[in-house]
């Protein structure tokens, strides 16, 4: 099932909470597991990405993409903007996965630690909305509430702030 967290940030708002990966020297991975500078994901077309440090046990399966599941990789979803509507984006990850012979195997403690740090920055940071499960960066808000932005939580369903 996994642990998430999900936002509706801007570009804006995305380079205030990539500040705080800075700040935990963790790095910012596609789905490949390539290393990306901050500048290369938001000039990217790309929404997956996973936020790992570089000691960081990835996981790459036989296809060259990062097994989410296995890894100790936090995965990171960005927001879909198009037109005067937002999708919602969001931090995930799992702290255990089982293997093939059906062991559950607890991923590094770190992990938890490093994904609970993410959590706590936005759920400190960033206002949350009506219905309790999202949050929502200064800069998204500021369309909501000025340029009446949509923020969607599926394609039919709004939230409100």
């Amino acid at each position: 099932m996994g642990n998430q967290v999900r936002f509706f940030m801007t570009e804006e708002d995305e380079i205030i909470f990539f500040k705080q990966f800075e700040e935990m020297q963790k790095n910012i991975l596609n789905a490949n597991g390539r290393f990306l500078t901050i500048e290369e994901v938001l000039n990217s077309k790309d929404k997956l990405f996973f936020i790992a440090s570089k000691e960081s046990n990835i996981i790459i399966k036989s296809n060259g993409y990062i097994d989410t599941l296995k890894s100790d990789t936090i995965e990171y979803t960005r927001c879909i903007a198009k037109e005067n509507t937002l999708m919602y984006g969001r931090v995930w990850t799992e702290f255990k996965y089982y293997n093939e012979d059906g062991n559950c195997i607890m991923k590094d403690k770190k992990l938890k630690e490093d994904f609970n740090i993410l959590k706590k920055w936005i759920t400190k940071n960033l206002k949350i909305s009506k219905c309790r499960y999202f949050h929502i960066g200064d800069d998204a808000y500021k369309n909501y509430k000025e340029y009446g932005w949509n923020m969607m939580a599926t394609p039919v369903t709004n939230v409100e702030f």
